[in-house]
């Protein structure tokens, strides 16, 4: 009997032994856990505010061009008419900030044509400059439009909600404005190819007037009225040094033959352009020298009087 309760004793010694080694274990895990996640939220954070360092940097140098001394300008080429001109020179390096850094990447709005107000002909002339099969370019211009419109009546060669959930698509349209560039990959005959090419030439953001100074050749080629010649004096003219500051400035800077040609049309082309740099989205991104933690801001600059305002904010 005695035998018995010694062993019985030591096995319930042995099991109290596991049993507080399980809980110990159960307990530097968790500790361990709770430091880590501790760890990423102070990263995180540190990232964050790496990041909004960025935007404000960003926005002290743009208020500054806006107020510049008389001899303004130098190798970005800004003037006192243009002094966002080659926004995407002012900050190109990252700016370390202790342990944290940031980069911050401009670009006009105004250089890039909006999913959300451009008509099925506007983005039609977009993707035949990128060369894209004249039948599928007319898809995708209508199902781009139906996507963002805010009904379920499909254009004749478009796409509405029927068709993405005939084919099990992962996303439906919005019925709404595209909120990013980047929903244009759920788009019906967005390839990843086509989806690379076009990101460089589309925007979400700005008033959808497009700015000849700035603006790359196929989005030029989208203002009705400009033909392949007409872009291409235009970006001779640009690439001499000419800015232009306005329409008739524009058309006098043409060739006699060109300029006649695009003023029948200008009651078309005129209010689809501007000509200074009024809006610009950014992308300010920090992170921690040492981790992995990375925080997005994107956003909107706007120009109002000599101040500068942010818009369309988001945080990734």
């Amino acid at each position: 009997m005695n035998s018995q309760r010694r062993g019985f004793a030591l096995l319930s010694s042995l099991w109290l032994m596991v049993m507080l080694s399980g809980l110990g274990l159960h307990i530097a895990t968790r500790a361990r856990a709770d430091r880590l996640s501790a760890a990423n939220r102070v990263e995180t954070a540190r990232a964050r505010a790496a990041a909004d360092a960025g935007v404000e940097h960003a926005r002290s140098l743009l208020t500054a061009r806006l107020r510049p001394p008389p001899d303004a300008g130098g190798a970005t080429g800004a003037t006192p008419q243009h002094p966002w001109y080659h926004a995407e020179l002012f900050l190109r390096d990252s700016v370390q900030l202790g342990s944290a850094s940031y980069a911050v990447r401009l670009h006009d709005a105004n250089s890039r044509l909006n999913l959300n107000l451009a008509s099925v002909d506007d983005l039609l002339a977009l993707f035949v400059a990128l060369r894209v099969d004249a039948g599928r370019a007319d898809r995708l211009a209508q199902a781009i439009v139906d996507w963002r419109d805010p009904d379920d009546l499909r254009h004749p060669r478009g796409a509405e909600r029927a068709e993405y959930i005939a084919v099990g698509a992962r996303a439906l349209p919005a019925n709404g404005p595209f909120a990013l560039v980047d929903e244009l990959r759920e788009v019906r005959d967005v390839t990843p190819e086509l989806f690379d090419q076009l990101r460089l030439f589309v925007t979400v953001s700005g008033s959808g007037r497009i700015d000849p100074n700035t603006a790359d050749e196929p989005v030029l080629l989208s203002v009705p009225g400009f033909s392949p010649e007409i872009v291409a004096a235009i970006g001779r003219l640009r690439a001499s040094g000419i800015l232009f500051s306005t329409a008739d400035q524009l058309l006098a800077a043409l060739p006699p033959g060109t300029r006649n040609r695009l003023a029948d049309r200008a009651g078309e082309w005129r209010p689809r352009l501007t000509f200074e740099t009024r809006e610009l989205e950014f992308e300010s991104e920090g992170w921690m020298a040492q981790g992995a933690a990375r925080v997005s801001i994107r956003g909107t600059f706007v120009r109002a009087g000599d101040a500068v305002l942010t818009t369309d904010r988001r945080v990734r």
